[in-house]
């Protein structure tokens, strides 16, 4: 369940306008005067939130307001749909590895160490292709596990997949990051089918209804433990990925994600 709120504050260092005379003028002037920051901050049960802050005059608020009030019930609306939409390397992102064991790492930095580089990947022969049937190369063919690791960020993206910023501390300045991704459902007859169905629901449980493009920060990283396959991504170089300063310094990913447990 989403909350919303607008908060207006004046402080010392943002004093309202004045006039000449030293006097606050009225907000009721044409086109409005400039009023402190307002904030819209949403706020989940779990303790998540996201925020946005911008600068309005008066009349530019009473219009946000008329917007924010149905904001709920819509934003629940405009994230229907589970199937995967996208093109690039389709075949790699909704399937599972091939090797048939999973390689455990206690922690995230632990399963960095032990990936090629990104410019060996980028330079294979031959090397990766876009094409919606491209397969995992043999680098990424391995399904891995992380005992231990902290969920920064999750968004929704226009093919369906959930990007889920991971770290491999609660420190978001220090922590070793990398993206993964839930992906998208394929089609009902595929054998990953249920296993990306029960994994999206315990997102959406657990976060509620993740929207398109809406970034939800957490307040306090989330620990978890993770599964999936590796993936390496052709189609963004690393730094890209990821919403301000949570950009991961590597394109490798894990994508899919096969399960997550939530330690929190």
């Amino acid at each position: 369940m989403w909350e919303y709120c607008i908060l207006a504050h004046t402080h010392p260092s943002y004093p309202l306008p004045t006039s000449r005379e030293g006097k606050t003028p009225s907000t009721r002037g044409r086109g409005g005067y400039d009023l402190p920051p307002v904030v819209k901050i949403v706020i989940f049960a779990n303790g998540t939130y996201e925020f946005h802050s911008t600068h309005f005059t008066v009349k530019k608020i009473s219009a946000l307001l008329i917007i924010l009030l149905p904001f709920a019930a819509f934003s629940q609306k405009s994230c229907t749909g589970e199937a995967y939409k996208g093109k690039d390397r389709k075949a790699a992102k909704t399937s599972i590895a091939l090797s048939s064991k999973v390689e455990d790492f206690k922690t995230l930095d632990e399963l960095i160490l032990t990936l090629p580089s990104d410019n060996f990947m980028r330079n294979l022969h031959p090397p990766i292709t876009k094409d919606p049937n491209s397969l995992r190369v043999q680098e990424e063919n391995r399904n891995v596990s992380v005992e231990s690791a902290y969920l920064f960020a999750i968004y929704r993206e226009n093919d369906n997949d959930f990007h889920v910023i991971i770290g491999s501390t609660p420190d978001a300045d220090s922590a070793l990051l990398m993206n993964f991704e839930i992906s998208g459902l394929p089609h009902k007859t595929e054998l990953s089918y249920p296993v990306f169905k029960e994994v999206r629901k315990k997102v959406k449980d657990y976060f509620g209804n993740v929207c398109k493009k809406k970034t939800i920060l957490t307040v306090n990283p989330v620990h978890v433990s993770i599964e999936g396959s590796l993936f390496f991504d052709v189609d963004h170089p690393a730094g890209q990925v990821g919403p301000g300063k949570l950009k991961p310094k590597t394109s490798w990913e894990v994508h899919p994600v096969t399960d997550i447990i939530f330690l929190n």
